[in-house]
């Protein structure tokens, strides 16, 4: 996957709550994709806007990294809608 699909299917399926690559500060209760040296990391922070313990997943690929973001993100929403 790459970044413009996975943007496609935030747009299409309206998923929210996400923070790639620091475009923004840290808030609550999203999920990040950051990466760091040739690793890139998926994690959840906290209400406090911190890294969830135990949450953080490291991937050696962007494609993978981004298709588990998303897989992330559409649990998220489906746990929002209930």
């Amino acid at each position: 996957m790459t970044k413009n699909e996975f943007m496609e299917i935030v747009n299409e399926e309206g998923l929210k709550n996400y923070n790639l690559y620091d475009e923004n500060n840290l808030r609550s209760d999203e999920l990040v994709l950051t990466k760091k040296n040739q690793n890139w990391i998926v994690y959840a922070t906290s209400e406090r806007a911190s890294c969830v313990t135990g949450s953080e997943v490291i991937f050696d690929n962007e494609s993978s990294a981004l298709e588990n973001l998303i897989e992330r993100l559409r649990a998220d929403k489906i746990l929002a809608s209930l």
